[in-house]
């Protein structure tokens, strides 16, 4: 089993895939703002990623997604970018398992 297990109400089984292409769009949207240097949009779009995966179980996301959101208030673009990765990588090895909550 890898460290990217994330437990998902079967409840959101059907539009599971659908809220991995959003989010996946909105990491492309902040990469975007990165060449900008607009941490008012990567705060704004971090912000949001916050709440909606930690309404789907994915709490890893979540959480860096709150680390963002306080690196753009000291506009530290080096660690946005790793943060970045970090959810890049963790949308494309989540192992998603589906259980009755």
């Amino acid at each position: 089993m890898s460290n990217n297990v994330v437990y998902v109400d079967r409840d959101f089984e059907d539009v599971l895939p659908q809220f991995m292409d959003i989010k996946r769009k909105d990491v492309e949207k902040i990469k975007a703002m990165m060449k900008e240097s607009d941490y008012e949009g990567i705060s704004s779009i971090a912000h949001k990623l916050k709440g909606a995966c930690a309404v789907y179980g994915f709490k890893v996301i979540s959480e860096l997604s709150r680390e963002m959101e306080s690196y753009c208030m000291i506009k530290d673009m080096n660690r946005i970018k790793e943060i970045v990765v970090s959810i890049e990588k963790f949308l494309d090895e989540a192992e998603v398992i589906f259980v009755d909550l």
